[in-house]
């Protein structure tokens, strides 16, 4: 994976030079320069497409859901908080917000009905 694909899926995905520094237990600036002057390591290129895979296998359900759905609308649930994220989709509330992101975009291509509301209280 280049240098710039790095960057490309990392932030696709919501993810922060910190959050791969964390996975990939490096220093923040270490991760860094894997996006711009130095090619990625095997270990990091796997895990953001570990994180990539899991990614495209939410929004395929979530299409999949919205056309067993129709015409009812699709109801999407953005989370505010990252602990009510993480124990319910296992990612940061960026992430996720990423995900919707991706999925909404989807979503409005394919002509769906959907609506993303805030995680009730």
């Amino acid at each position: 994976m280049t240098p710039a694909e790095f960057r490309i899926k990392r932030r696709a995905l919501g993810l922060t030079t910190h959050d791969v520094a964390v996975a990939c237990d490096v220093a923040e600036r270490t991760a860094q320069r894997w996006e711009t002057t130095h090619q990625p390591p095997v270990d990091a290129c796997v895990w953001l497409e570990g994180k990539w895979t899991a990614a495209a296998s939410a929004i395929d359900e979530a299409i999949q859901l919205a056309e067993e759905l129709e015409p009812e609308p699709a109801r999407l649930i953005a989370y505010r908080r990252d602990g009510d994220a993480q124990a319910r989709q296992g990612m940061s509330a960026r992430e996720h917000a990423a995900l919707l992101g991706h999925i909404s975009m989807l979503l409005t291509m394919g002509d769906f009905d959907f609506e993303v509301v805030d995680q009730p209280e």
